[in-house]
């Protein structure tokens, strides 16, 4: 079965692809290329992290290194905690959007980003080296469990209501009613607990501890119906879902409209620039799939706005060597240098709530102010090697205006199209966007005829 290794960590199908021995040799290889320190430990609602966690932990100590369990805690609030507690770095036990089968790894350096894909190299060299000894005996009853969830999610929303760019008194005095949908993962009790701090009435669903997620995990439209529903049954403000380990924001309007992923990058680009003046000057840093709106609305402010490879780490580079104070990518992934350097759903929960603050109107009112551009997803299983196909495209377009940063993008006046293999899941990912959806839908089409 697939194993799937790139910047956005290991992925695998539980007790297959992904087993027990692969899992404890990445491990030692990561305790092997980071500096001396505590390692961080943390994971979704998959059952299985919790055998992960307790495994490592008792792994890490056989080899003299010390590590803090956090458990069930959101991925960014583990980025977060690196920083704040000095550690060596960290590991989530997670396969973000993937299905409850799947699990997997992000590893998080000193700093509190993932690693680049030198050190990825680094690591994928060290794991080649690594050798288990069948004379090691990891006594897993009686490793000590120092549970930190609690105490981090605490420290990490402390943070979240501080930043400069939230008013949460202003926030409170609106009353907001918030339905929420956390697929039942990481964020199912640290998003509720923001929004009840920012003065919110919240009603939850798909919001308790589960790697039954209660519906498909990527928080796409047409994966949350039942917030849908709920917003209009509630006759609630706003509705926001996350994926299971809580990087991913995707928004539901007041009239159960859902905006998509793509707009979450959109209002808080919108946000930041519009109500703070002096961040104007910075970029705007995103990757090469999302959505022109927030392009768009950056240049109605005079903001330059720059485009990297796909991948959180890759855009956090273009942001460190931009001097970049917002970024983010088109699957409602935040990014507040403030806050830290991480996609973080918390913290876009707590940006789109200030905005509907401060503009005094709908959500459905904001969106409409905004260009139109209609982005369309779609992929193709990876069964050949995918360079041969983006060669073959390349012949094809060969005459057009192609960026190969990463896979291929056809860029013309007002759409592209963005073919590349995917850093998460064994397929090529398909993304065009144009002035209308069946012009979007037409480029896919054409795509995909091409790759037959």
């Amino acid at each position: 079965m697939t194993l799937i290794k790139s910047i956005s960590g290991i992925r695998g199908i539980i007790n297959t692809s992904l087993n027990s021995n692969l899992i404890a040799k990445y491990i030692s290889a990561f305790s092997n290329i980071s500096p001396a320190g505590k390692l961080l430990l943390a994971r979704d609602t998959r059952n299985s992290g919790a055998e992960y966690i307790i495994s490592t932990k008792a792994l890490l100590k056989y080899l003299d290194r010390e590590s803090i369990n956090c458990d069930i805690i959101p991925t960014p609030t583990a980025q977060f905690l690196v920083v704040k507690n000095n550690c060596a770095g960290g590991i989530v036990f997670t396969a973000s959007h993937n299905p409850s089968n799947w699990n997997g790894m992000k590893f998080i350096d000193q700093n509190g980003i993932f690693i680049d894909q030198e050190k990825f190299n680094q690591l994928e060299n060290e794991f080649k080296k690594i050798t288990l000894s069948a004379d090691i005996k990891i006594n897993i009853a009686n490793n000590e469990q120092d549970n930190k969830a609690e105490e981090s999610i605490n420290l990490h929303l402390k943070n979240i209501l501080n930043l400069s760019i939230i008013n949460k008194e202003l926030i409170k005095q609106k009353k907001y009613k918030v339905v929420i949908d956390c697929a039942n993962g990481a964020t199912s009790i640290a998003l509720p607990k923001l929004l009840k701090k920012l003065g919110c009435e919240v009603v939850k669903i798909n919001s308790d501890y589960s790697e039954d997620f209660g519906r498909l995990p990527e928080p796409i439209p047409s994966n949350i119906k039942d917030l849908v529903l709920s917003v209009t049954k509630n006759n609630a403000d706003i509705g926001f879902a996350t994926d299971p380990d809580g990087d991913r924001l995707s928004i539901v309007d007041n009239f159960g409209n859902p905006l998509g992923e793509e707009l979450t990058l959109a209002l808080c680009v919108y946000y930041f620039l519009k109500f703070f003046k002096n961040n104007r000057k910075y970029p705007i840093a995103t990757n090469l799939s999302t959505s022109m709106i927030s392009e768009k609305i950056s240049e109605s402010f005079n903001t330059p706005f720059i485009r990297s490879a796909v991948g959180e780490i890759n855009v956090v580079k273009k942001m460190q060597h931009e001097n970049s104070l917002l970024g983010g990518e088109g699957n409602g992934g935040i990014i507040l240098r403030e806050s830290h350097l991480g996609r973080d759903s918390l913290v876009g929960a707590a940006i789109v709530l200030n905005l509907l603050a401060k503009e005094s109107l709908t959500i459905n009112e904001i969106f409409n102010s905004f260009p139109k551009f209609y982005i369309q997803k779609s992929s193709i299983e990876l069964k050949n090697d995918s360079d041969a196909i983006i060669s073959k495209l390349k012949r094809y377009f060969m005459n057009e205006d192609i960026i190969e940063t990463d896979g291929l993008k056809i860029v013309r006046k007002s759409e592209w199209i963005h073919i590349r293999k995917s850093n998460t899941e064994p397929i090529i990912r398909i993304i065009s966007e144009s002035k209308s959806i069946s012009r979007s839908k037409e480029l896919i089409k054409i795509i995909k005829n091409e790759i037959k």
